[in-house]
């Protein structure tokens, strides 16, 4: 292995021992196989299998936690143009050491960790992210955002999280750093419209972006019990039922209707990308009594003899006409 290799790889050669020294109540089984995964960490990466060795100083860094492991997943992520992950942790290797209370690194391996994070800072991306509407979740990569405090300020770190649902942001806008190169960026939000993007990025780019998701439109679903009923939404028909329509968030009327039955009429309220199933009944209509033909024609010749009924028995006498009586002052009348 040649010397800017050894620099880049920090301890690699310490002795399995040293993956568990300065830690306190660990078992021997424990430091055991943390020194035997440590050694192995060290033989692949003597191989330039970068990412087999991380996987093996994970495991003796989890069995029995010590800043000189961490340190060097730090520099297998560097040689692979991981610049977030490296980041992160030579800046957790740093922090242990100085606290004390997981081990120490070698002095050199201290200088060279400072040395990593600045370098870290000058190459990765600092992304400025505007969102629209707030609360829109985050991947990059397939991967959620990791939340972190800097000097800056709150910062959201892409590619250290393992894979998995996007987390909302802070607010909308949020500072990003993430690898230089070729990215993948998703955005989703109960009742809108995904959003995927492929944005590439320029080592130590200083970038905006902004995106706005678009809300999705509520959906019905509308069916009936009558063959070819037709519905209205909001007084427009919008064909026969069964019919699906989409329609934007909010109140809505529905009518549904078929001749010789009682019409379907409901209000439904209905959110963004939310779905609504009417089934409407329409039990057959019973006609009241005075729009049958044989009842007004039955009616119209009972009116009728009534009218002429009543004329008779209640028209005046006709004035009877007398008759010339002579002079004898006596008349017959007319009956």
């Amino acid at each position: 292995m040649n010397i800017r290799l050894r620099a880049m790889i920090g301890c690699f050669a310490v002795v399995a021992s040293a993956a568990a020294d300065d830690t306190h109540r660990v078992d021997a089984d424990a430091q055991r196989r943390a020194g035997e995964a440590y050694v192995r960490g060290v033989k692949l990466s003597e191989e330039a299998k970068w990412g087999e060795a991380i996987a093996a100083f994970e495991l003796a860094d989890s069995l029995v936690h010590h800043p000189r492991s961490t340190y060097n997943i730090g520099a297998c992520e560097r040689v692979m143009s991981h610049y977030t992950r490296a980041r992160e942790a030579f800046t957790r290797a740093l922090e242990d050491h100085r606290s004390g209370k997981f081990g120490s690194l070698l002095p050199q391996d201290e200088k060279s960790a400072v040395t990593y994070v600045a370098e870290s800072e000058r190459i990765v991306t600092h992304l400025t992210l505007r969102l629209s509407p707030v609360g829109v979740a985050v991947m990059i990569d397939g991967r959620p955002l990791a939340k972190r405090n800097a000097s800056s300020g709150v910062e959201w770190v892409a590619n250290i999280e393992v894979p998995g649902i996007g987390k909302p942001l802070d607010g909308a806008e949020a500072r990003l750093v993430l690898d230089p190169g070729p990215h993948v960026l998703t955005f989703s939000r109960r009742g809108y419209r995904d959003v995927v993007r492929t944005e590439t990025f320029a080592p130590g780019e200083d970038a905006k972006r902004s995106y706005e998701l678009e809300r999705l439109p509520s959906v019905m679903h509308i069916s009936s019990d009558r063959l070819n009923a037709v519905v209205t939404v909001d007084g427009l028909d919008v064909g026969t039922a069964p019919v699906s329509i989409e329609r934007p968030a909010g109140r809505h009327k529905v009518l549904v209707r078929s001749r010789g039955y009682v019409p379907y009429q409901v209000s439904v309220t209905l959110g963004p990308g939310e779905q609504s199933n009417l089934r409407a009944a329409l039990p057959e209509e019973k006609p009241n009594i005075l729009t049958r033909w044989w009842f007004w024609a039955t009616a119209g010749a009972v009116v009728a003899g009534v009218t002429a009924g009543t004329y008779v028995a209640t028209r005046p006498a006709p004035l009877q006409t007398p008759i010339n009586c002579g002079t004898t002052g006596w008349c017959a009348q007319v009956p």
